[in-house]
């Protein structure tokens, strides 16, 4: 707990306190320290009120548009201020999707609303992703789901890890995650014509590659130079490409950039995908000849270790540009991290052992950290009355909600809520972090009773519902150690609040590795280092913000390779119509609908006096006037266009101004 007046404390190796807006979107890749990283952030969930959304990000569209909303706060407030609206911590993990990694940058990247408006809003958001040393990967692919096909079928998958290998793996993955499917599930002796095409879509790197050898599976992808080119412009839109062999510098680096505070963590490396009674081969049965093997990926995957070496590059000019204090903070990480493992590793007999003084030791039984997998749901489907929503303002979610079209305009806190079921309804996991404390103590209650068949306590579930055997356990542990609790200390203790408790057992570990806790002012001054630095690249694909104003450009004929829909052609070309349909009818429609337009198509859209919030926060209607306006402008003769073009600015920001002036107006009366 923490008083006006006094410091704030975070450990040595800390640089960032907790923000009040940070959002984090991780492209995990298999095989690249994804399912340890996703625990960090559940924890962080757990422990400081982040909202963990994963793994396929299918609701993207309506997510960011909340958000966008949620950023923009009341309309007559300053965005930037975050005092009496509840926090905005969102970590994203894009696994596996349809979705392009291109795609995904439309939503989340440089030239996304998302980005632009956060950086006007006091909003951190950093995309980050991690690349492996390319035998590495192969192995760690290979044996995770690859390795015990070929025991069950060598005739249709190969004989070892070189026969199987895809060419350029990694950096197809990154590029197209769904290609996943491709590397574990097609044969590479498998000749269907089907089969063959999949497999064929790994050497779109190549130049001698061609559309026809890959059928449908390579409709819309670029090919040869063109897509290694396309790879290096993803890799430099990221804000950190961290390295697996150097996990926890790329942990400090994130923790500095987003202000994560949790980072302790035991390694997490997933089971096979095949049967459990098969034992996964070890390096040496996969790789006897070590530098055969990694000189043969070398020449299956040279784009990979191109892109490999080039990271690394970029990841050393970064760590060196944090200065001697870098090398510090990282030693003083590791200690606790042993430190950690230790406790981690001692906290089943924790519960039962008691001090030589006769107090009892801290026998929490930590119902809220549970991790289950669950089935999707529909947004409308979520139960409120059991979740809870850090963006809601940590409270109890409303009980049902009704799903509208749009969230333009709708307010923060309804946007927050629709975000909030979209997260939890997409999000494969039940995590006792959303149980509110009443529906986690109910539960436990409920798992304590005599189930109907002792033999088969969880068939049904009965009253203790979703992942019963988990929740069992958790009831029991919790109603021993209130016994204990009370024989050892002679006071009553509850069932709830030593099951449904939430305890940061961190610092125990930290101060037991000798690391210091140092005031947050001492050291938050040089958290902008590593993010200007790391941003450097990816804010050399866009014009400044001062050029954008001035010159109110389009900027989709500068950045061509940044698509917010699969036929996106161009400004001018979205705003060009069929003689049948009214003149500008589609750019107008794009303008009222979507932020991508207002943001990056200021031009077409007539929105060039108003300043980016001002544009996002305009009624569909207004912005649907402004970019006809504009578009009536773009017909008149060239002699005429200048001075109209003018008055049609002038006009244009008129009536924006008129409507936002309007909705200003109404948000203080309802006040």
């Amino acid at each position: 707990m923490s008083f006006p007046g006094t410091p704030l404390l975070l450990p040595a190796y800390l640089r960032a306190p907790l923000p009040r807006c940070s959002i984090i979107v991780d492209r995990h890749m298999h095989k690249n320290g994804g399912s340890t990283l996703r625990q960090i952030f559940m924890r962080n969930e757990l422990l400081d009120d982040w909202l963990y959304w994963g793994y396929g990000l299918a609701h993207t569209k309506r997510v960011v548009e909340g958000l966008l909303e949620v950023m923009l706060g009341a309309s007559n407030r300053s965005c930037d201020d975050w005092t009496d609206r509840p926090t905005l911590r969102l970590a994203a993990e894009l696994h596996y999707s349809y979705q392009t990694t291109q795609q995904s940058l439309a939503s989340f990247g440089p030239r996304s609303p998302l980005q632009q408006l956060a950086s006007r809003c006091g909003c951190r958001l950093v995309l980050f992703t991690r690349l492996r040393r390319p035998l590495e990967f192969y192995v760690s692919f290979y044996r995770w789901a690859v390795a015990w096909r070929q025991r069950l079928n060598a005739s249709l998958y190969g004989s070892s890890m070189l026969e199987w290998a895809p060419r350029n793996l990694q950096a197809a993955l990154l590029l197209t995650s769904f290609d996943a499917t491709y590397a574990e599930k097609v044969g590479v002796r498998n000749r269907a014509p089907e089969s063959i095409a999949k497999r064929a879509a790994f050497a779109s790197f190549e130049d001698e590659t061609t559309r026809s050898a890959m059928g449908k599976f390579g409709r819309g992808r670029v090919l040869g130079a063109e897509r290694r080119s396309l790879l290096w412009r993803v890799l430099r839109s990221f804000d950190l490409v961290g390295i697996v062999e150097r996990f926890d510098e790329t942990l400090l680096l994130l923790a500095d950039m987003t202000g994560l505070q949790r980072l302790l963590y035991v390694p997490t490396s997933p089971q096979s995908t095949g049967p459990r009674d098969q034992a996964m081969p070890s390096f040496a049965q996969i790789c006897p000849d070590r530098a055969a093997c990694d000189a043969a990926i070398a020449a299956k995957a040279p784009v990979d270790v191109e892109a490999y070496d080039e990271a690394t590059r970029r990841f050393d000019q970064l760590v060196a540009a944090q200065g001697p204090t870098f090398g510090r903070r990282l030693t003083q990480l590791r200690d606790a991290q042993r430190a950690w493992r230790v406790a981690q590793g001692a906290k089943e007999q924790r519960a039962t052992r008691v001090t030589r003084g006769g107090g009892a030791r801290e026998t929490q039984a930590f119902a809220r950290d549970l991790v289950l997998t669950k089935r999707r749901q529909l947004p409308s489907d979520v139960a409120g009355d059991e979740r809870r929503c850090a963006l809601w303002g940590g409270a109890q979610l409303p009980t049902r909600m009704t799903e509208g079209r749009s969230l333009h305009g709708v307010g923060a806190a309804r946007a927050a809520l629709d975000v909030c079921r979209h997260v939890i309804g997409e999000t494969p996991y039940d995590l006792g972090s959303r149980y509110t404390q009443r529906a986690c103590c109910a539960k436990l209650t409920a798992c304590l009773q005599p189930p109907p068949d002792a033999d088969r306590p969880c068939r049904p579930q009965g009253a203790c519902g979703a992942g019963c055997v988990a929740w069992r356990h958790e009831a029991s542990r919790a109603a021993r150690a209130a016994r204990r609790s009370e024989a050892v200390a002679g006071a009553p203790a509850r069932l709830c609040d030593l099951g449904c408790g939430v305890a940061d057992s961190e610092r125990s570990a930290i101060e037991a590795a000798g690391v210091p806790y140092v005031e947050a002012t001492a050291t938050a001054t040089a958290t902008a280092t590593a993010t200007a630095t790391a941003t450097a690249t990816a804010t050399a694909l866009e014009p400044s913000k001062a050029a954008d104003d001035a010159g109110c450009l389009d900027i989709a004929p500068r950045v061509p390779w940044i698509k917010p829909w699969a036929d996106f052609e161009g400004c001018k070309a979205e705003a060009a119509a069929p003689p049948t349909v009214p003149l500008s009818e589609a750019i107008a429609g794009g303008c009222a609908r979507e932020p991508w337009l207002r943001v990056n198509c200021r031009a077409s859209c007539g929105l060039c006096n108003l300043s980016l919030v001002e544009a996002l926060r305009l009624a569909p209607s207004a912005a649907l006037a402004a970019a006809r306006n504009a578009a009536a402008v773009g017909r008149l003769p060239k002699g005429r266009a200048s001075w109209q073009r003018a008055r049609a600015r002038v006009e244009g920001a008129r009536l924006a101004r008129a409507s936002l002036g309007k909705r200003r107006g109404r948000g203080r009366g309802r006040g």
